[in-house]
């Protein structure tokens, strides 16, 4: 007779997996990338309730596809964050009172470190500016300014208590640890790019946690990914539950970084992760990629965005990366909406709903002040149910994404939308009928 084996339930949400999925296979094909890795956690509980690696394979026949799409990415692969690990660098300087949002930094465009000079992204200087900007507008030379004053002992020292250059000890395998400077050994030209996150390996699941710990109020979180494991009997034989590994920083420093992380999004360089009616905040991300000799690769970067939303009272925090990417490279271009368009859909099939502050109209109040507006509906469009059972679709030209919801819902169809705004273009087109359970795919502007 067999003996009946446990069963194991995991935390992933079904819904976000699916979109999750879904994203990473829409982005491999647009950007060309060699390989991607995207996670979605709750900030508060550690509950990972997204995880996904390209390229991929089955488990069923995994002898048919290369030993490389085994890896799971998001876990076993190290890489430089970039300046997705600034805000890490940035909170060190506010717990340690070097900086303040508003302490004036002097931008030139360049800094000289010892025999190494380093760049902003576009080589121009933005003059003096207040910390705030350094973090909106990525600038190089500010970061490295409050490198230089923290120095290789508190770099590396706050690098351990964030969880970078261990294993986060999530309960799956190939988890990788980073890697971290002896601080004995750093120069000053170490010193200076590890501010800008360069010269320190981490996976995507360290930086996703470290990040989490500045939306959550300073709390290094467990993550986890198996929600308990039950015996045949019944018995539960181990249930995952919220562990706090640490505190690393402050409630008022968590809440600083949050706002200027937001201004990111809503100001700076991570605009394309703007989602209309949501407060976002979010850091962009483009590293030159590690060569396998030493060295860097000429022409091949990581591409990275990491964030949460809302930024105020964050729901989900959400880390995409993209290895070598063709053409675009960017975390700006090519990361940004793809976080943008995920958490879109996820926000959407979760219910969330926009911030009241954000002041998006109803659809009555669309109607009495964008009645001139051609794109704007005077009227709800109807759903029709024909005698084999499909649905005739209408045409949801106008409609802002609240409404297109509520009409498809109890028809039980799914929307995959994009972009923000009102409705200009859809898929299936109108007149279609189709099935309950179909994807119906629209485009907001």
């Amino acid at each position: 007779k067999q003996e009946k084996l446990p069963t194991v339930y995991l935390t992933l949400d079904s819904k976000i997996q699916y979109v999750l999925e879904d994203a990473m296979d829409d982005a491999m094909a647009r950007t060309k990338a060699k390989g991607a890795a995207a996670i979605i956690m709750d900030p508060y509980t550690g509950e990972i309730l997204g995880m996904a690696s390209r390229p991929t394979f089955d488990p069923n026949n995994f002898g048919k596809y290369s030993p490389d799409s085994w890896t799971n990415r998001a876990v076993s692969m190290i890489y430089e964050p970039g300046s997705v690990f600034k805000p890490i660098v940035g909170c060190m300087g506010l717990t340690e009172g070097i900086i303040t949002p508003d302490t004036p930094i002097q931008d030139n465009g360049r800094i000289k470190i010892a025999d190494r000079v380093i760049y902003n992204w576009d080589g121009e200087g933005m003059g003096t500016v207040p910390f705030s900007t350094v973090i909106k507008f990525s600038i190089n030379t500010g970061m490295v300014q409050l490198g230089m004053k923290l120095g290789a002992d508190r770099l590396i020292s706050y690098a351990k208590k964030f969880g970078f250059g261990t294993p986060t000890g999530i309960e799956l395998p190939g988890e990788e640890g980073g890697i971290l400077y002896n601080p004995k050994d750093m120069y000053e030209p170490d010193v200076a790019t590890m501010a800008i996150g360069q010269g320190v390996a981490v996976t995507p699941l360290q930086e996703l946690r470290a990040i989490c710990a500045i939306a959550n109020g300073g709390e290094l979180l467990q993550p986890y990914i198996i929600k308990k494991i039950v015996a045949a009997d019944g018995t539960v034989i181990k249930e995952g539950k919220k562990t706090v590994v640490r505190n690393v920083i402050t409630e008022q420093v968590a809440r600083q970084m949050r706002e200027m992380m937001e201004k990111v999004v809503s100001e700076g360089g991570g605009k394309t992760a703007a989602i209309k009616g949501y407060r976002i905040a979010g850091k962009t991300g483009t590293a030159e990629k590690l060569a396998a000799g030493g060295g860097y690769a000429a022409g091949q970067y990581i591409a990275s965005f990491v964030g949460f939303v809302p930024a105020d009272k964050p729901r989900y925090a959400m880390l995409v990366m993209l290895d070598t990417p063709q053409g675009a490279f960017y975390g700006s271009q090519v990361s940004a909406p793809i976080f943008r368009d995920t958490l879109q859909q996820i926000l959407v099939a979760k219910g969330i709903q926009p911030a009241a502050s954000e002041g998006l109209p109803s659809f009555e109040e669309m109607n009495a002040i964008g009645q001139k507006d051609e794109k704007k509906p005077k009227q709800l469009p109807v759903l029709q149910r024909m005698p084999d059972g499909k649905i005739k679709l209408p045409d949801f030209k106008g409609l802002d994404m609240r409404n297109t919801v509520d009409l498809l819902e109890p028809y039980k169809l799914k929307l995959k939308p994009y972009g923000s705004g009102h409705a200009w273009q859809q898929k299936p087109p109108p007149g279609s009928e189709v099935l309950e359970n179909t994807t119906v795919e629209v485009w907001f502007n």
